[in-house]
């Protein structure tokens, strides 16, 4: 570390030996990226943020304004817990907006964020709110879901809504509540633990992926359902090989 102004070189020196300590810059960025940050959340404070700096200036520059980018992170209340690093996020999200950048931001404990130096960007640049169910907005936390700006009866209907279906979206445009309704197949291919992980893994080393997912229907009783898209993904080689029995 090379630098002749002494109060630099200690800010700097806080840094050695750290994720930051490299002599050259390694990351290679793509059009999907992705980074683990159970890791960096676990690190002390100055390390996280540092790397989060570095990390949205590295995005900051591939940004253009005819190429819209997506952002999505997760697990926001442990990131930029810094009011200086909380206030230069915010200025990041207003050249971000500028540049077609969309940022979604996945919050666990509303209240802890509410209460972090974070509230002010994300109550000031959100767009769109997503909400999911909590019975706790008609209680105790009804009056975190007020600070997003939510009625009685907004926060009644978060509070009535049915877990892993109902999503409370708000926008400028009007709120309602979205519900997937998602059927049998897509629930049994959507649902999953780690033994069905490993079940399934299993199956597409036997069978390849297409074959997989029709096998994972029947082991999930839906005969029917694994019979029709047998049919479509396989219906031409299904009637070769019948064909050739009889050949």
């Amino acid at each position: 570390m090379a630098c002749g102004l002494p109060a630099v070189k200690g800010a700097l020196q806080f840094y050695l030996d750290t994720i930051l300590n490299g002599d050259h810059d390694g990351l290679r960025l793509s059009r999907l990226v992705t980074f683990e940050m159970h890791r960096l959340y676990a690190l002390d404070q100055k390390i996280m943020n540092g790397t989060l700096f570095y990390i949205f200036e590295r995005i900051r520059r591939r940004l253009r304004s005819d190429v819209p980018t997506f952002m999505f992170v997760d697990e926001f209340r442990e990131a930029l817990s810094h009011p200086i690093a909380a206030k230069a996020f915010k200025d990041y999200l207003f050249e971000g907006r500028a540049l077609n950048m969309a940022v979604w931001l996945v919050i666990q404990e509303l209240s802890e964020t509410l209460a972090s130096p974070l509230a002010g960007a994300v109550l000031e640049q959100r767009a769109t709110t997503i909400c999911l169910p909590n019975v706790q907005a008609r209680f105790a936390g009804r009056s975190n879901y007020e600070a997003l700006g939510c009625s009685e009866m907004d926060c009644l209907s978060i509070a009535d809504a049915t877990p892993k279906r109902d999503y409370y979206a708000m926008n400028a445009d009007g709120k309602r509540m979205i519900s997937l309704e998602l059927g049998p197949v897509m629930l049994a291919l959507l649902q999953s633990g780690d033994a069905d992980r490993a079940a399934l893994d299993l199956l597409i080393q036997r069978y390849g992926r297409p074959r997989a997912a029709v096998e994972w229907l029947r082991r999930k009783g839906l005969s029917k359902q694994a019979q029709r898209l047998e049919f479509l993904a396989f219906g031409d080689e299904l009637a070769a090989q019948e064909a050739a029995q009889y050949a």
